[in-house]
């Protein structure tokens, strides 16, 4: 070995015998400094990127006019046409049918009128027949009914009455009339319409004969028209020259009707001429008919 390289072993050892190495106590310690300095650089990185979220956070929420961001690549909504609705046409006659009690109804009180007009009566195409008298005075009153006070006067704003005597459709000229239909239209006050009504019905049932007149009441079971109805079924005597026929049970028929809308009552007595009776069903033609007449005026 050259004179140099043993030089430089000798410097080495020399170096190597001066340090020392550290006891190992010393060397942990070491250790646990570095690991918890690494500790707490990670923990305030957390603590800093959590309150860098937070004032972000509370940023947006103080800014409500500001709206989130919307991922470039996320589609617009859109939104679809409504459905096509379809027009209603209103009805030309009133519901003949009750309305549902369930249903909220709120409609103005009408106005009372000072007289009525021709339009609210029943009209000449209403009847049954053939119409053969021009003229139409009529001086009906209601039944008596065994004198019960039911007809609310006091509440009557106005009334009016005409009257059309026919004879059946084929019937030859110059015949005798078949029957009349008499009719009164009469308008109320506040609630005078309806305690008409209510009140007809139990005059009716508290009077089921009049002895006075020897006649028969009943009212008949029928659909209810307009806001509310009575058909009322007459049976009567036969008569001739003021004096009774006959004591048959089965008499001469006739009708009273009664149909109430709001405030308005048209009154009704399809009665046959002389000595003639008068069909039910003709009779419900002519109170259905000058229910849709009051409907047509007081609506």
């Amino acid at each position: 070995m050259s004179n140099e390289l043993e030089h430089a072993f000798a410097a080495l050892s020399t170096d190597a015998g001066r340090s020392r190495l550290a006891p190992a106590s010393a060397i942990r310690r070491r250790a646990d400094r570095r690991t918890a300095v690494r500790v707490v650089t990670g923990v305030t990185a957390i603590a800093v990127a959590v309150t860098g979220g937070t004032v972000a956070a509370n940023a947006m929420i103080r800014r409500p006019d500001k709206p989130l961001p919307v991922p470039a690549d996320s589609p617009s909504p859109t939104q679809s046409p409504p459905p096509p609705t379809t027009p209603t046409t209103p009805p030309s006659s009133p519901p003949e049918t009750p309305r549902s009690s369930t249903a909220k109804v709120t409609s103005t009180a009408p106005v009372t009128p000072r007289s009525i007009p021709v339009r609210a009566f029943l009209q000449t195409k209403d009847l049954p027949g053939r119409r053969v008298d021009a003229s139409t005075d009529s001086d009906l009153r209601l039944p008596h009914l065994c004198g019960a006070d039911y007809d609310q006067s006091d509440h009557l704003a106005v009334s009016s009455a005409r009257k059309m005597v026919y004879v059946a459709k084929d019937a030859p000229p110059d015949s005798v009339p078949d029957a009349i239909a008499d009719e009164k239209i009469m308008v109320f006050r506040g609630d005078g319409a309806k305690d008409f009504m209510s009140g007809l019905r139990a005059a009716v049932r508290g009077c089921p004969a009049e002895p006075k007149k020897d006649e028969k009441y009943r009212i008949i079971d029928t659909p209810r028209m307009s806001d509310e109805s009575v058909v009322i079924e007459v049976n009567g005597p036969f008569w001739k020259d003021g004096e009774r026929l006959g004591r048959d049970e089965s008499g001469r028929m006739s009708h009273f009707t009664a149909v109430r809308y709001r405030d308005t009552v048209a009154f009704v007595h399809h009665n046959g001429w002389e000595n003639n009776s008068v069909g039910e069903n003709e009779t419900m033609q002519l109170a259905r008919l000058s229910g849709v007449r009051l409907w047509g005026w007081r609506r």
